[in-house]
């Protein structure tokens, strides 16, 4: 499971799908310690529109007063800010780092990333790696490279004379600044370390794959290569990042490489996407859509005119304009009957049928009928979201209602640790637990 931060406007949630503030690009595993830590307490929005910490039956602990105080991470730690300065506060409401940093830029392997201007030139800013307990291990204010991005896999992008390299934990330089920052649809490619392998771009916007001692493991350089990530994937798929996908020029299709750098299929395929439960959907020539598994061969033929990825054994498919199920052998599991379909999880997965929503089960019965305008698509901690005359709500399980719709966005995080964030808009948000508990100031 991916442990990502998103910071948009001013919420940053840990455990969820895509990280994206100051040009920084989506950034693979975290290791916050999963158990180490309960979330006992919660950020609470007071009348005043600032934030505090109350308990989760909603007893207040500190009174509101800042201006965001993002959720705790599992190690009781939450990123605080006022008077447009950030820093670090505990489970109890203790200051554990003074608000003095200008940008807190997330979380991973143990460690927050902020930043600090350096006097009053505009985007000139050096960076700090702060651990649990507010202490700096590590800053660029002494060296000659500048960091530009978290660390994973014991890695941390840097910049120097305008090329890119990487640092260990220590700061020390342990792959040199030779590559560079190049846009290829749309997206930065100087990348960060997913399970100790990068993908890198030369000088000659060529790119390779290199592993954490900076040793290049594919046999060539490719006109592209990305990682086998996807920036919209539900928290329970088992993606297998393991695989990376490549193109030869721009002229050709793609294709699979395996972490040793070897092509398990030619680049034959008109779009190719990640690996999911060891089988990846492809799209051909004519547009027809299947499954290659992680050998690279055709496991499912290209002959849907659509398919979802894996999920809990199964993937949506369309033929004739209808959307079943298959399973990894490619038989139909669930007929084609519906307009849309979703990904299973926790054993049921989303259906559309005569422009309604609803959820069925592995047998294709409707477990939940297909009353509802929308939904959030999947399941999460036994609830999921569903859309009433424009309006927000969730059900169980068993299609009870258990929190009423009344919230005009559904946001981008599911619950997680019994927890939500809600925006209400004017870049505010609040909590809600599963059975609707709203922390804020009645």
């Amino acid at each position: 499971m991916k442990h990502f931060i998103i910071i948009f406007g001013i919420l940053t949630i840990y455990n969820a799908k895509v990280y994206s503030t100051n040009g920084l690009q989506s950034p693979p595993e975290t290791n916050i310690n999963q158990t180490a830590f309960i979330n006992k307490n919660v950020s609470y929005l007071g009348k005043n529109g600032k934030y505090g910490i109350s308990n989760r039956t909603g007893t207040i602990i500190i009174e509101p007063q800042y201006d965001y105080l993002l959720q705790f991470n599992n190690n009781g730690v939450a990123i605080a800010k006022k008077n447009n300065k950030t820093g670090l506060i505990n489970n109890d409401g203790k200051i554990i780092t003074p608000l003095e940093y200008d940008q807190d830029l997330g979380y991973s392997e143990g460690l927050f990333l902020m930043r600090k201007k350096t006097g009053n030139t505009i985007g000139l800013y050096n960076t700090y790696f702060l651990d649990n307990t507010g202490k700096i291990v590590l800053t660029d204010a002494d060296k000659t490279y500048k960091i530009d991005g978290p660390f994973y896999s014991g890695r941390a992008l840097v910049k120097a004379g305008g090329q890119y390299g990487y640092i260990d934990k220590t700061g020390k330089l342990v792959i040199p600044t030779k590559y560079i920052s190049f846009a290829y649809m749309g997206l930065t490619t100087s990348n960060w370390f997913n399970n100790n392998f990068a993908i890198v771009t030369h000088k000659d916007k060529t790119y390779s794959i290199i592993d954490v001692n900076g040793k290049e493991i594919t046999k060539k350089t490719y006109f592209y290569i990305k990682d086998n990530t996807s920036m919209f994937s539900n928290n329970d798929e088992i993606i297998d990042d393991k695989f990376f996908i490549y193109q030869v020029n721009n002229l050709e299709n793609f294709g699979y490489l395996d972490k040793y750098g070897k092509e398990i299929t030619p680049p034959i395929y008109k779009s190719a996407f990640p690996m999911v439960e060891g089988m990846g959907r492809v799209i051909g020539e004519d547009f027809k859509q299947g499954f290659v598994n992680n050998t690279g061969k055709v496991a499912i033929p290209l002959i849907y005119q659509a398919v979802n990825d894996f999920a809990d054994g199964l993937a949506g498919a369309r033929k004739d304009n209808k959307w079943g199920f298959i399973d990894k052998t490619g038989k139909t599991v669930i007929p084609f009957l519906y307009e849309s379909v979703g990904k299973f999880s926790e054993g049921l997965a989303m259906a559309k049928l005569n422009g309604k929503s609803g959820f069925i089960n592995k047998k294709g019965e409707w477990v939940i009928d297909p009353i509802y305008d929308s939904t959030s698509g999947y399941f999460k901690e036994g609830l999921a979201g569903v859309l009433v005359n424009k309006l927000w709500g969730f059900i169980n399980k068993s299609g009870k209602i258990v929190i009423e719709p009344k919230y005009s966005i559904y946001g981008s995080t599911d619950f997680k640790d019994g927890l939500k964030a809600i925006d209400i808009g004017n870049y505010k948000f609040i909590y809600i637990d599963t059975n609707g508990k709203e922390f804020k100031e009645q």
